[in-house]
């Protein structure tokens, strides 16, 4: 069952979401689900689901890949609105460059590069329209109009979050560089860690460093939290993001507003 393994990568688990609603629908709203699944794709294959659902259920059979994928297609409209737009918000916050870069910087280094390489990062911390389009095409309830307002209004909020983090970025390595050099006896690293929806950038001063390197790139998870430091005989600093939980919750808060 590759197939259903990858759908799931694919979806980054919103698939699990359909099934779990899928399995525990009341009569009427699995009929409904069912018609509309025969409409689609034929008498025969609604033949299969309906004899499969108690198996799939019980986990005496898997799912295949092609099934979950149709499924995935055809439930999300019969599904309560907030249960589907809290499927399309998982969508996007896997869709989201989830990574984690590490900066090595020398307090010595120009200040506006410094600032150039954490804003060249942070704003990277968007979902790729053409990623956004390509599930458009493979699952047309995302074209839904309550769906794309959650789309857009999540975009821009994240947008307004990224632009207020590189504005505190800039402020707090203006006044890290300005206290590092003034303080020649720090003699140890101190770190700030800057988060953008879904990237984040550490920032760590070391004055063995050579101007301003990359050392660490990879993705992670979006629930993964940064690590903390404690730099040998400096003041810790406090964290530069909120990560990306609020924006979704103003996102749907203003959804329900504007629906009114």
């Amino acid at each position: 069952m590759r197939e259903a393994e990858q759908l799931t990568r694919e979806l980054g688990g919103a698939d699990q979401i359909v099934k779990s609603w899928f399995f525990s629908a009341s009569d009427d709203d699995l009929k409904a689900v069912l018609d509309e699944y025969e409409r689609q794709f034929g008498a025969g294959r609604r033949a299969y689901a309906e004899g499969a659902i108690d198996q799939w259920m019980t986990g005496r059979r898997r799912m295949s890949g092609v099934v979950a994928e149709r499924l995935f297609k055809v439930i999300p409209r019969f599904m309560p609105a907030a249960d589907r737009l809290r499927i399309a918000e998982h969508l996007w916050r896997h869709l989201l460059r989830n990574e984690r870069v590490l900066l090595e910087v020398n307090p010595q280094a120009p200040e506006d590069e410094i600032i150039a390489s954490i804003v060249h990062h942070v704003a990277s911390a968007e979902v790729s329209a053409a990623h956004i389009e390509s599930y458009r095409e493979r699952f047309e309830w995302l074209e839904d109009g309550e769906v794309l307002a959650l789309n857009d209004i999540l975009a821009h909020l994240a947008r307004l979050h990224r632009d207020a983090v590189i504005a505190a970025a800039s402020n707090k390595v203006s006044m890290l560089v300005s206290h590092l050099r003034t303080n020649a006896d720090i003699d140890g690293e101190i770190r700030e860690t800057f988060d953008a929806s879904g990237v984040s950038v550490t920032v760590r001063f070391s004055r063995s460093v050579d101007g301003i390197r990359r050392v660490q790139s990879f993705r992670r998870s979006p629930s993964e939290a940064h690590s903390d430091f404690v730099p040998r005989n400096a003041q810790p600093t406090s964290n530069g993001g909120t990560g990306c939980v609020w924006i979704v919750i103003i996102a749907v808060i203003l959804l329900v507003i504007l629906a009114l």
